[in-house]
């Protein structure tokens, strides 16, 4: 691993592990096609959704799997909703029916559900509105491209809201603890001035982009996913830009120092340390208003098309897994991967990385291939340590489904 994935104050893990897991971002996993090869037992599939499954959550007693169905960035239909399912198999049931439908068109956009450890509530996010197009509509003009006379909306959500709930709860959706936040992964300078070439257009938006809203746009991961501490009275959540605490009930949130760009946040079981994924910066991606134009145009129009957003476009680089206690001290460089999830006693994070789900060491970053998990994301441990849940693209790769196999003894 070069030097340059290694922050100050990070105490180096195997790099041999890292090696394991290089690919983990820019590698897409390979479909699973079960017909080239039957899965064997204990290897089952508890989903068989024509749908995309994702994000699965263990109940407490393990008898139960949570998962999100749909997509997330379907504004009208497919909307994202929230089910559990016996870990052994079977019928599949709204964890919300009193806010969701089965079909999801005229429910609430609900997403990555994460379970009380102490009972049946759940905590999950809502989303409040699309962001919309970076800088169109502000000024008074919108963007358009030459072929296209709608803007395209951002990959990336503007308003969310992190929400706790137990299926039996009566009342309106924002009647429990709720806190709403912002997660554009982006700023924006509405103010700045065109080039005299391009007057009399009054300005420009300069647009920068994290790490985090390419992740989502080109990865579709949910990265913003929270995670209870063992005390189930604080959450750790992401919010595109960086790792913030939440106590249960409390109007605000603080962001957690030394977790810039830090995305899919999994609390410890002991309480005493937050694992998550830390996105490189160094591979920036520049572009100056490709395609984009004034809409009206101004009379008389200028020499050249107008140039109407700057964006500086942050790519993907390494993802590196780091621990970090919860007041931001003590931070680790453990490996290299996305997703992480503690196995039940602390010694462990599994992680996707490579086309699979591997095991990595907290002591030293030694790297394990989990078996049967081709094409595996979003790993979930059972509370016994037992089996693994997660998503599985099946042959297409379009979709996933969730998938239960033994974890590493």
């Amino acid at each position: 691993m070069e030097d340059r994935h290694l922050r100050p104050g990070l105490a180096p893990a195997s790099v041999g592990a890292l090696l394991l897991l290089l690919q983990a971002c820019n590698d897409a996993p390979a479909p699973y096609d079960p017909g080239a090869s039957p899965a064997p037992e204990p290897v089952r599939q508890i989903t068989w959704d024509s749908s995309d499954d994702r994000a699965p959550a263990w109940s407490p007693d393990g008898e139960r799997v949570y998962y999100v169905r749909g997509n997330l960035r379907a504004p009208f239909s497919d909307l994202p909703t929230l089910f559990s399912i016996p870990s052994e198999g079977g019928s599949r049931e709204l964890v919300f029916p009193d806010l969701q439908t089965e079909d999801g068109p005229g429910g609430r956009p609900l997403t990555t559900p994460a379970v009380d450890p102490r009972s049946d509530r759940v905590a999950f996010q809502q989303r409040l509105r699309l962001a919309p197009p970076a800088g169109c509509g502000e000024a008074g003009w919108l963007c358009l491209s030459p072929t296209d006379t709608t803007p395209p909306p951002s990959p990336l959500l503007d308003e969310m809201a992190l929400r706790v709930r137990a299926p039996g709860d009566a009342g309106e959706l924002g009647d429990g603890p709720g806190l709403e936040f912002e997660m554009a992964g982006r700023t924006e300078d509405p103010t700045a001035v065109n080039p005299p070439e391009f007057q009399p257009v009054v300005g420009r938006v300069i647009v920068e982009y994290y790490p985090a809203h390419r992740l989502y746009a080109e990865d579709n991961t949910f990265f913003f996913r929270p995670s209870w501490n063992p005390t189930a009275d604080e959450i750790v959540f992401g919010d595109a830009l960086e790792l913030r605490r939440w106590r249960v009930g409390e109007a605000s949130s603080v962001p957690i120092p030394g977790t810039t760009d830090g995305v899919s946040p999994a609390w410890s079981p002991d309480g005493q340390w937050i694992a998550f994924v830390r996105l490189d910066r160094t591979r920036n991606q520049s572009s100056l208003c490709a395609n984009m134009r004034v809409f009206p145009p101004p009379d008389p129009p200028p020499p050249v098309p107008t140039c109407v957003q700057e964006t500086t476009d942050y790519g993907l680089g390494t993802a590196t897994v780091e621990i970090i206690r919860p007041d931001g001290t003590g931070g680790r460089l453990i490996g290299e991967g996305l997703d992480p999830a503690w196995s039940p006693d602390g010694r462990y994070l599994y992680v996707r990385g490579g086309g699979a789900i591997y095991r990595l060491s907290i002591d030293d970053g030694e790297a394990e291939a989990v078996p049967d998990t081709e094409g595996g994301r979003e790993p979930s441990v059972s509370p016994d340590g037992a089996e693994l849940a997660f998503a599985r693209s099946t042959a297409g790769g379009s979709r996933h489904d969730i998938w239960i196999v033994p974890a590493l003894p």
